[in-house]
């Protein structure tokens, strides 16, 4: 009798959730579409249109993976679409280059802040005090304190320089797998 009443609380759970999940599919069929739009990579080229119907976008999930530029796999055995690269290695490598170029535009926006802080005003002050030195030995070390900072600014340039260059490599590594 237990295995009679559990074999019967299965069967009804399984043929309920059935007609549920395929009301829901059934439900896009006959609705009514309440917008229209273009599906579009970030170059602006047309891809697809898209449809919103009860509130829900839809688009053609192929025309989605090219927008993206990922590639589109369909495991029909399993009944999975599966939107990205499946050994994950392009995937992974592109979020390993945002990361970096990231981190490389924290680092940019740094030396960019020090060189104007330097430009603006550590020099110029430095200058001014080398200029209201009193005596000899004063503008000596005012002038020594001042060519030190001019070497640290264009240690900032050098960095900045570098650091530009690895943006261009990164970027161009990142344009490489959105091909």
């Amino acid at each position: 009798m237990k295995k009679f009443m559990a074999g019967f609380i299965v069967s009804a759970l399984l043929f309920g959730a059935i007609p549920a999940f395929a009301d829901g599919v059934k439900s896009i069929f006959g609705a009514k579409v309440t917008g229209v739009y273009t599906v579009q990579k970030p170059n602006g080229e047309k891809v697809a249109d898209g449809a919103v119907l009860n509130g829900s976008a839809y688009v053609p999930v192929r025309a989605m993976s090219e927008a993206v530029n990922r590639p589109l796999t369909v495991d029909s055995k399993k009944k999975v679409i599966i939107l990205g690269d499946t050994s994950g290695s392009v995937s992974s490598s592109y979020d390993e280059l945002n990361i970096k170029k990231n981190a490389l535009l924290d680092k940019l926006k740094v030396a960019e802040t020090a060189i104007n802080e330097y430009e603006t005003d550590v020099i110029p002050r430095a200058k001014d005090r080398v200029e209201g030195a009193i005596n000899e030995v004063e503008r000596d070390q005012k002038t020594e304190f001042l060519n030190e900072r001019t070497k640290e600014l264009n240690q900032y340039k050098s960095e900045l320089a570098d650091l530009q260059k690895q943006l261009a490599e990164i970027d161009a590594q990142i344009a490489e797998l959105n091909k």
